[in-house]
């Protein structure tokens, strides 16, 4: 079996054989994550009882596991179909050649609290990142670097890093990189090296002349299409075999035949890392004004959910409202109100950020408002008007 071994088994010649203790604490938890109130608690009892993970002995480096369960973890367990002589492979059930630990009622006692516990999706499943730099990209320890994000309020910020599983704590720490940022630090560089006929010549070793003339043009031209967002994902898989990331440079491993030149199928080339931007730096501070009210936080997340809500309107023009709530599982009268308010008279904005709301104004009351369109209106109806 590849993998670790999960909780209340062990490997004998390959196949998965129960160990009566460890499946006993399987069931113990199952029972006792139907019998709490959350998992949160049941995460909380569990650290106190001195209840741990199972310990994944290697072979080579420091072994895994035996730390408090945490909601990943507990999870895991609880969703597990190998409790049931079953494996999961590639998003499929199948059945499989090892002895169950849990009765079946327990187990779809567990899954339908978990449904019934889970909240609610927009979508039936996540859709893909698009990464320019998806499945080329490994840290200094040559472990893979995946796509992933931040959100910060209404804000996504997006990154590359280090794959969690592979940067524990014990670990060498993972890497972390602006996607933006080194998307845009990479398509300057790659420009530069297209069209630079000596270093395309001293990366490649190419001698013959015939073969450089057509090297030259196909790098001239490969630069030229490399400046549209259309052609740039495809060129990029082409033009780079593989990238890791150092702390004093990026190196590459670019495929030859991409630019029509067959001395060696692979050039190595490497490049400064982007210059990141310093933790502290100078800010521009503007005192509120003393007799200004605090600035109401859920007001402005509502102004933000607005613009977002008409943001989603407008990149769907042939749908009304209505479908695009139901494409979305969202609320209509709701996506409708926030719609109607991303019309907000720009005074009255100014006035919410700056905390100048008269006490009347309210998130509730913004909300139900039926706005008209003119803005002086919009302003003297909530009590702004000069």
């Amino acid at each position: 079996m590849g993998g670790p071994v999960p909780l209340g088994y062990e490997v004998i010649d390959r196949k998965l054989i129960p160990v009566p203790e460890e499946a006993e604490r399987v069931r113990t938890i199952m029972r006792r994550y139907l019998a709490s109130r959350s998992a949160n608690e049941l995460i909380a009892q569990l650290k106190v009882e001195g209840i741990r993970t199972k310990v994944q002995k290697r072979t080579s480096g420091p072994h895994r596991g035996g730390i408090p369960f945490r909601r990943g973890s507990l999870f895991h367990l609880l969703k597990n179909p190998i409790y049931r002589g079953k494996i999961a492979h590639k998003g499929k059930v199948y059945e499989g050649e090892h002895k169950a630990i849990v009765e079946n009622d327990l187990w779809k006692a567990v899954q339908r609290r978990l449904k019934e516990k889970s909240p609610p999706r927009r979508r039936s499943k996540n859709n893909p990142q698009q990464a320019l730099l998806r499945g080329l990209l490994t840290d200094s320890e040559a472990r893979p670097m995946v796509p992933t994000y931040a959100t910060k309020g209404t804000r996504r910020y997006a990154y590359y890093e280090t794959r969690k599983d592979l940067a524990r704590p014990y670990d060498v720490p993972a890497t972390r990189i602006g996607q933006g940022q080194l998307e845009r630090h990479l398509i300057v560089h790659f420009t530069l090296l297209l069209q630079d006929e000596h270093a395309l010549r001293r990366i490649s070793g190419e001698k013959e002349g015939g073969v450089l003339r057509d090297m030259f043009a196909k790098g001239k031209q490969t630069a030229s299409a490399l400046a549209h967002d259309a052609p740039r994902q495809t060129i990029v898989k082409q033009l780079i075999t593989s990238m890791q990331v150092h702390h004093d440079c990026i190196g590459f491993q670019l495929n030859a035949e991409a630019l029509g030149c067959s001395n060696g199928p692979h050039w190595s080339w490497s490049i400064p890392p982007p210059v990141r931007k310093p933790f502290r730096e100078a800010k521009l501070r503007i005192d509120q004004d003393a007799n200004a009210r605090p600035v109401d936080a859920a007001m402005i997340a509502l102004l933000g959910d607005a613009l977002q809500a008409r943001d989603l309107i407008i990149a769907s023009p042939g749908l009304s409202i209505n479908q695009v709530a139901k494409r979305d599982r969202r609320c209509r009268k709701q996506l409708t109100k926030l719609v109607r308010l991303s019309s907000l008279s720009p005074g009255i904005i100014e006035a919410i950020v700056d905390g100048r709301t008269p006490m009347r104004l309210s998130r509730k009351r913004l909300l139900e408002a039926d706005l008209p369109l003119s803005w002086p209106e919009q302003e003297e109806m909530f009590g702004l008007a000069d």
